[in-house]
């Protein structure tokens, strides 16, 4: 089994983990309910906006490693 250090150096085509609730919420596209359940993960007290940032700027790693679907 091989170790990564972040979630940057993780790269898959089709395997993911995420909660059946979050695979709900890419399947049907809904980025900003995934926002805010990416931002429960901080820990309480942490700025709102920091925590923000943050749970966006994994957001984006996440939809930018996917491969582009054609549409239906």
């Amino acid at each position: 089994m091989d170790a990564v250090r972040s979630a940057e150096e993780v790269r898959s085509e089709e395997a993911w983990c995420a909660c059946a609730s979050c695979v709900h919420l890419v399947e049907v596209n809904d980025r900003q309910a995934l926002l805010g359940r990416g931002m429960r993960r901080y820990r309480p007290g942490t700025d709102l906006r920091a925590a923000e940032a943050m749970a966006r700027h994994a957001q984006h790693q996440f939809w930018m490693s996917r491969p582009r679907r054609a549409a239906l």
